[in-house]
């Protein structure tokens, strides 16, 4: 009986053992999964904040881009039309004479999209004459109403009070 008696016991005690032991296991795989997922979350948060905060700045891009469109408009008006760089040349040659310079003009290169209006050619001068008139010319270039930004130029003397000078920029405008 005694025997009997331990072997329930025991059997008792390995059922109790065992149904702990599926019971943490449970735990074990509940608790895993609830970390998982809240993996998950935190991830899919982080994700849709990033998401939110674009659309802010989207939404406020929109708002500028409303307040900016008259600008936008009167810069698009001011910049000269493409037909318009065809007098330019005699613009430019006009100022040189001005000066009493020897004067070359062409575009160099393709027309090139800056941005949806805004189009840009490079061009090349050259002028010879006294420093002090080739200076002014270039100043003088500024006054023209073109979009002009001069890249660079080389000045050099050809001899005594005669100087070369080559002139490189683009002019924008509108296309």
């Amino acid at each position: 009986m005694q025997s009997s008696f331990k072997n329930r016991l025991l059997i008792k005690i390995s059922l109790a053992v065992g149904i702990l032991l599926v019971i943490v296991a449970g735990i074990f795989v509940v608790a895993y999964d609830i970390s998982a997922k809240a993996q998950y979350i935190l991830k899919t948060r982080t994700e849709l904040n990033s998401r939110l905060d674009a659309i802010n700045q989207l939404a406020l891009l929109k708002v500028s881009s409303a307040e900016a469109k008259p600008f936008v408009d009167k810069l698009n008006r001011a910049l000269p039309p493409e037909d318009l760089l065809l007098t330019i040349s005699g613009d430019m040659e006009n100022a040189a004479r001005r000066y009493n310079l020897g004067y070359t003009f062409k575009f160099v290169g393709a027309k090139r999209d800056i941005s949806e209006n805004l189009k840009a050619i490079d061009f090349q001068i050259t002028a010879q004459g006294d420093y002090q008139s080739v200076r002014s010319f270039m100043r003088d270039m500024e006054t023209l109403p073109y979009f002009i930004s001069l890249l660079d130029a080389d000045i050099t003397a050809q001899r005594t009070n005669v100087y070369n000078s080559a002139i490189r920029g683009v002019i924008y405008f509108n296309g």
